[in-house]
């Protein structure tokens, strides 16, 4: 237990650090890209650690290509972009989870009959599904790209709106 305690809080002084580094660009701060050498799966992994804290019912699929090679990025960065996809996912499947949920409620109410149909509902589990590949032959902004790392976050919410 007490290593467990040990890594949370390894990650709440890491987030502290990342998250005043990105305040201070953010309040102007005009510092250049940290470039570094590193493993694509090393932010993702850091970001569902974070995730799995905050959205416990979410099962994480994983499909890592871990032959690909590392990068040139800026680490926080990256985190800083998977935190946002990673929690915007997460959301809408938590808010799906609750609609399915009401909706059973108040049919349930309605007749015995439509708790019945609806029993299918409560089988929904949130999962995120996280792939990482390399892709050829790729196009970004109209310039072609011989192979580029590509990362595929998917979930299954409710998706978003048409209208």
């Amino acid at each position: 237990m007490n290593q467990k305690l040990r890594n949370y809080t390894d990650i709440i002084i890491s987030e502290t650090d990342r998250l005043t580094h990105l305040i201070g660009q953010l309040l102007g701060s005009n510092q250049l890209p940290n470039w570094q050498t590193l493993n694509i799966h090393e932010p993702l992994e850091h970001v569902l650690t974070l995730v799995t804290n905050q959205y416990p019912q979410v099962v994480l699929q994983r499909d890592y290509d871990l032959s690909l090679p590392e990068l040139c990025a800026d680490k926080d960065q990256l985190i800083q972009v998977f935190l946002n996809l990673i929690n915007n996912a997460c959301e809408s499947m938590t808010e799906f989870e609750q609609t399915l949920q009401q909706n059973k409620i108040s049919e349930s109410q309605e007749s015995s009959q439509s708790a019945i149909q609806t029993e299918g509902n409560s089988d929904y589990q949130p999962t995120l599904h996280i792939q990482t590949r390399v892709a050829f032959q790729h196009t970004i902004v109209g310039q072609q790209h011989k192979q580029v790392m590509q990362i595929t976050i998917t979930d299954n919410g409710s998706g978003i709106d048409p209208a």
